[in-house]
């Protein structure tokens, strides 16, 4: 008579922390993964090995960050509002609280217990305003003179923003001090504007493995990552090696090896004419128009844009296993437009072939190449001729197989 009580208050117990559990793992929020096969798999990251593996709840196995394009994460963390921004290499930037320079070392302050020493070899510039950068900064931020730093500094009366030459020397929390004419001097922080430090000239950066993304739109590159106890350890170009909390990271953007971009080869064989607009080139990583790759609402940074009638070879070697793109008209011609979009191997064949039309969604393509030695992208006109057939192959790429 009561045994059954006590296994009926078992039952409950361990439905009690079955449901709390349940609302642990809801409240956490689950991260999402972009696969490099177009697939997405909804898990837990809990753990990234020096080796690239990738561990976690509900994940594929044997997942390494070569296998991914993205970790969408949910960051849960607080980081304290940014007052300045730094520019690093690689297409990447910091929003931080406090910034200085101390001993050809940027130390900055992500929030009041997190801070970072960047090496200045990875910092392009620093601005004291988290606003949209002035044309002269955006403009000296892409071309650097190689041997002095670039200021720009708030004029005393009408606070307009005027640029010199010098040599930065330290960047204190209340003034900059730096070298002009061969002396040394000093301004207060508050009128610091910015600087664009000096860079070697006909500097070519590589890109790097991938790009951490963190709260408050910074981002970081990297070339090794390693996730243990909730901190993600990132060693990046020049020796960079901080330690982030993974509460504050929003996603991770990574560049496998056995991805490789459309728009970066080089075609084989170009084909291209027209019926009655003018023949447009195609275009890397643009639309035809020379805009932003865009179908519908969405914009993409990387793939090819045609006009009809137009036909893109490129070698393939069957060293590849699959094509994948993201296809449709592009928005510039506001939903005008109608071609046939198609795909041929080898022998000529389509492998894909479809008739699409402005203003309509973008279509999903992912076909087998492992035994293609040449892929061809084909855009032929459709029933309105070649006008507003502006096509774009968005986002077009190919996977090699696995070692």
């Amino acid at each position: 008579m009561t045994a059954w009580p006590r296994r009926q208050g078992r039952l409950l117990g361990g439905s009690l922390v079955l449901a709390a559990l349940v609302l642990r793992c809801a409240a956490v929020g689950a991260d999402e993964l972009e696969l490099l096969d177009g697939l997405r798999h909804e898990g837990l990251v809990t753990r990234i090995a020096a080796d690239g593996a990738v561990r976690g709840d509900r994940l594929p196995a044997e997942l390494k960050l070569d296998d991914l394009r993205r970790v969408l994460h949910t960051a849960t963390g607080e980081a304290d509002a940014p007052t300045a921004v730094v520019d690093l290499v690689g297409n990447a930037r910091l929003l931080v609280q406090g910034v200085e320079l101390r001993d050809e070392r940027v130390v900055v302050s992500m929030t009041g217990r997190q801070s970072w020493s960047l090496p200045l070899e990875i910092v392009r510039g620093v601005r004291c305003d988290i606003g949209a950068p002035t044309a002269a900064y955006s403009q000296a931020l892409a071309r650097p003179a190689a041997d002095v730093d670039r200021f720009f500094v708030r004029a005393e009366d009408a606070g307009a923003i005027e640029g010199f030459d010098a040599l930065v020397e330290q960047l204190a929390p209340a003034a900059v001090t730096f070298e002009l004419g061969g002396k040394q001097r000093e301004l207060p922080r508050t009128r610091l504007y910015g600087i664009v430090f000096a860079r070697p000239a006909n500097e070519v950066a590589p890109l790097p493995r991938g790009w951490v993304e963190l709260k408050q739109e910074s981002r970081v590159p990297f070339e090794k990552l390693e996730l243990v106890d909730e901190v993600l350890t990132v060693n990046g170009p020049a020796g960079l090696k901080i330690e982030v909390p993974w509460s504050l990271v929003v996603a991770i953007d990574a560049r496998s090896p056995r991805l490789t971009f459309v728009s970066d080869l080089t075609p084989s064989k170009v084909s291209e004419s027209s019926i009655v607009a003018p023949v447009r080139s195609w275009r890397r990583d643009k639309s035809v128009g020379g805009r932003r790759l865009t179908i519908d609402k969405t914009t993409y940074d990387k793939g090819v844009g045609v006009q009809a009638n137009s036909s893109l070879s490129f070698t393939l070697d069957r060293q590849y296993e699959l094509f994948l793109a993201t296809v449709g008209i592009d928005a510039e011609t506001s939903g005008e437009g109608d071609c046939v979009m198609a795909v041929l191997g080898d022998d000529g064949r389509p492998r894909w072939r479809e008739r699409v039309r402005g203003g309509e969604p973008a279509r999903q393509l992912k076909l087998d190449v492992r035994d293609v030695q040449t892929l061809t992208l084909v855009v032929e006109s459709g029933e309105d001729l070649d006008l507003s057939d502006h096509a774009n192959w968005a986002d077009a790429r190919l996977i090699r197989p696995k070692p």
